[in-house]
């Protein structure tokens, strides 16, 4: 996982998820968790203040959080392809947006986007 790489090179690391079950052997490792849900604005910052009480600015976001429908493309409800871009495209920008007016700001740091497609 990309944070327990992180965290053993030495960085300060924040995972954040959905669904906080799922990383909770993260934190007997040093990893701070967070609740993130990306298709929604709101979660975002929270997310975002509960990592700079904890941890300080962001330099390094990794974008990897995704949803992809199991069933063939002409077989995806519209609401199912419109959270699917929801989540996969505008949650990406809307994280990224949200850091970089830092990392800008200290001229250095890095957005890094990790995607994966499957066939449909």
């Amino acid at each position: 996982m990309i944070a327990e790489e992180l965290n053993k090179a030495g960085f300060a690391t924040v995972a954040a998820v959905r669904r906080l079950d799922k990383i909770a052997s993260l934190k007997p490792l040093g990893i701070c968790t967070a609740a993130l849900d990306v298709a929604e604005e709101d979660s975002i910052d929270r997310c975002l203040a509960e990592v700079r009480a904890s941890v300080g600015e962001v330099d390094v976001l990794v974008n990897c959080a995704g949803v992809l429908p199991m069933v063939p493309a002409e077989f995806v409800p519209r609401e199912t392809g419109r959270h699917t871009f929801e989540v996969n495209l505008f949650g990406l920008i809307a994280r990224a947006k949200k850091c970089l007016p830092h990392i800008r700001g200290q001229r250095r740091g890095r957005v890094i986007n990790v995607s994966r497609l499957r066939q449909l």
